[in-house]
């Protein structure tokens, strides 16, 4: 059963990946190969590190390896749970990694021949969205929902509604959830 499960999903993101792949400008091949994702999901390949984009925050990036940051000194994470879609509108998925701990979503973005990854705080991306919105927090009374954007290598917080109001709540729970898959270490083979 376990076999079973671990060939459906890698089946899964081998149709997602192959989809967004060819669905550039022009039919053109223009997204993330399988390959790619899979070397940085198993650490044989570095990706690029970088923070969301804030305001004045110089964001240069440095090459890390997966299991470097999963084994990071004194704290030592675990990918929960993961999940590929196409997190900016663009045609090409992104891989998303849920992480233990405190529930840090780790996204990975193919851009120009390059994978960066992004990591984004569990209140800076819960309940997201298939139309790629999530909601966010920064304390008791300040709340948002946010889609993400993706461009030169950079990720920034974009369409945000800051402290919505009920009605705009309600209309963003009735939104469909994008489907998280449990991780095994057999999970991307």
């Amino acid at each position: 059963m376990k076999r079973l499960f671990a060939f459906t999903l890698a089946l899964a993101l081998t149709l997602s990946l192959a989809a967004g792949a060819a669905s550039g400008a022009g039919g053109q091949f223009s997204g993330p190969t399988k390959d790619n994702f899979l070397k940085v999901l198993h650490s044989k390949a570095a990706f690029i590190m970088k923070d969301v984009e804030q305001e004045g925050v110089k964001n240069k990036g440095k090459l890390m390896f997966l299991k470097n940051v999963l084994n990071d000194g004194e704290d030592s994470r675990t990918i929960e749970q993961f999940t590929v879609f196409d997190l900016d509108g663009d045609g090409a998925p992104e891989v998303l990694l849920e992480l233990s701990m405190n529930g840090d979503r780790l996204v990975f973005h193919f851009e120009k021949g390059e994978i960066y990854g992004f990591m984004i705080p569990y209140r800076g991306m819960t309940d997201l969205k298939r139309d790629g919105s999530a909601d966010g927090s920064g304390g008791a009374d300040d709340s948002s929902i946010s889609k993400f954007q993706f461009k030169d290598g950079t990720c920034k917080y974009v369409d945000t509604i800051q402290n919505p109001g009920a009605a705009v709540w309600e209309k963003q729970g009735k939104k469909e959830n994008v489907e998280w898959y449990p991780y095994s270490q057999d999970t991307f083979d």
